[in-house]
């Protein structure tokens, strides 16, 4: 039960945002430009910048991928402390 209560605690602190109905078109769209420009990123990564873009959110990431991601989609990064 003691799971379950963090969760919901879990889920209170943060805002769920909705998709589009072409978020994944664009994630894989934008996943495949930056393929051919050299760069690699996973479509999990791109989908989260292109959702972040889409919702004028900041990401809050320590994986590494998102310094190209923006080099190519405009979201902000939250610096890390």
């Amino acid at each position: 039960m003691r799971g379950r209560k963090v969760l919901v605690d879990t889920s209170v602190a943060f805002t769920v945002i909705d998709q589009s109905e072409d978020t994944w078109i664009a994630a894989g769209k934008q996943s495949f430009t930056m393929k051919r420009k050299g760069v690699t990123v996973n479509l999990v990564d791109c989908y989260i910048a292109i959702l972040a873009n889409e919702n004028k959110c900041a990401v809050l990431t320590l994986d590494e991928h998102f310094k190209s991601i923006v080099k190519f989609i405009k979201i902000d990064l939250m610096p890390q402390h």
